[in-house]
């Protein structure tokens, strides 16, 4: 019989807030689902953390949750709320650089030997024979390669949740020729040590892929391991719909990511032409962000535009009831499908995509499940015509992008 167990590691592991955590909540639910025990290592959360909203998916009997601290140096880099935080950052600035390599923004900087004996020590006790590493942090993936010196027949899975080297964050864009270079050797290591890369999407794939910059053998097989929705999370209504009213009602949830400007413009030129084509009819846009200074854009549109904070869960009960899902994405991720954009489709409501041409753009209207709009022309045209539900029809076969369907795609690369 297989031994069921697995290792995880993820950094923001629920209770853990953050987004990072999402990913690999929802696979060890249905991992666990599936009958294995999963050890998790995670940081310590900080004490201004929240508990996350997905802790009820990981709160379980066969997953465990073991803790390391982070380096007082990052503790120092990431304090925003104490009274000498501006000094601490500071310093913490000053000691990173002078003692460690590489980016000084990486959060598992300095925890490599403590990391590393609670992994071997689990790994032992429970004759671990399937690890799973997930980044960023990043150097959490180099460390756990470091695994393979003292355990070379685990099998490591290391998923990639953003790209490394070519990253827009964590530092990467600045880095002095000296931070690049040990950046560049930890990840060439983890290429020619691992057993498996994953990533959400191809495209990220081929762009980790390339970022190799070894002269040895690339070890690692590359694979898209994709986003997906949660059945558990779907919420259907009971209550009987009403006739609807005029309103054509727009939801956004998410992150506004850096570039998206432009696009939101687009939509506040295009409600303004709507009011002047279409006086009868309302439009009702919600948007829930933790980016709410972007609100400033919509300022002759408070009539029409509101902004929320984040909602949690409850984000899929507005779905639930809007007509159109907004999609907002800019040229470095519009080949990018995030984590709501698959978990929104069990709703089968069409997208109205504002961003570049891409992946994502091209793939909304070849499979027939929303629309692109480039020009304010565009969302006048979709939003006047009343049958737009009715052209939207390939919301079929949605199974193929749930999280129970997905995670056996997963577990076949276990040993």
């Amino acid at each position: 019989m297989p031994n069921k167990k697995i290792l995880l590691i993820c950094w923001d592991f629920p209770p853990n807030q953050g987004i990072g955590g999402r990913r690999w909540a929802k696979f060890a639910k249905y991992i666990s689902k599936k009958g294995y025990e999963i050890h998790v290592i995670k940081s310590q959360p900080t004490p201004f953390n929240k508990i996350s909203s997905w802790f009820k998916d990981v709160n379980k009997s066969n997953i465990h949750l073991h803790e390391i601290n982070m380096f007082w140096v990052c503790k120092w880099l990431n304090d925003y709320n104490s009274k000498f935080s501006f000094i601490k950052t500071r310093l913490a600035k000053i000691a990173i650089k002078t003692f460690f390599k590489g980016t000084i923004y990486d959060k598992a900087i300095g925890v490599e030997k403590q990391f590393l004996k609670l992994a071997q020590d689990i790994i032992l006790k429970h004759k671990i024979k399937n690890v799973i590493v997930t980044g960023a942090p990043f150097n959490l993936i180099y460390y756990t390669a470091l695994l393979k010196q003292k355990h070379p027949n685990v099998n490591i899975i290391a998923d990639y949740r953003d790209p490394w080297l070519t990253a827009m964050n964590y530092g990467m864009q600045n880095l002095t020729p000296q931070q690049k270079s040990e950046e560049q050797r930890k990840q060439n290591y983890v290429f020619e040590t691992v057993n498996f890369i994953t990533t959400p999407n191809q495209f990220l794939v081929e762009e980790v892929k390339q970022s190799y910059t070894g002269n040895n053998k690339i070890v690692a097989e590359f694979n898209v391991l994709q986003h997906a929705f949660d059945q558990d999370d779907i919420y259907v209504s009971f209550e009987k719909q009403e006739n609807k009213s005029d309103t054509i009602k727009l939801v956004y949830g998410g992150s506004l990511y850096i570039g998206t400007e432009p696009y939101l413009d687009l939509l506040s030129n295009s409600i303004s032409e709507f009011k002047i084509k279409f006086p009868n009819k309302k439009l009702e846009i919600i948007i829930y962000t933790e980016d709410l200074i972007q609100e400033k854009i919509f300022k002759m549109h408070s009539d029409v535009v509101s902004f929320f904070k984040p909602v949690g869960d409850e984000i899929f009960k507005k779905i639930e009831q809007c007509d159109f899902i907004l999609i907002f994405l800019s040229e470095h991720n519009k080949d990018f499908k995030t984590t709501k954009f698959y978990e929104f489709l069990p709703y089968k409501k069409p997208y109205l995509y504002f961003g570049p041409a891409g992946y994502v753009s091209h793939c909304i209207v070849d499979d027939n499940i929303g629309f692109v709009v480039n020009a304010s022309d565009d969302f006048n045209r979709i939003l006047g015509d009343e049958s737009w539900s009715k052209k939207c029809n390939g919301f079929k076969e949605i199974d193929k992008y749930s999280l129970n369907t997905i995670t056996d795609t997963l577990i076949d690369k276990f040993i």
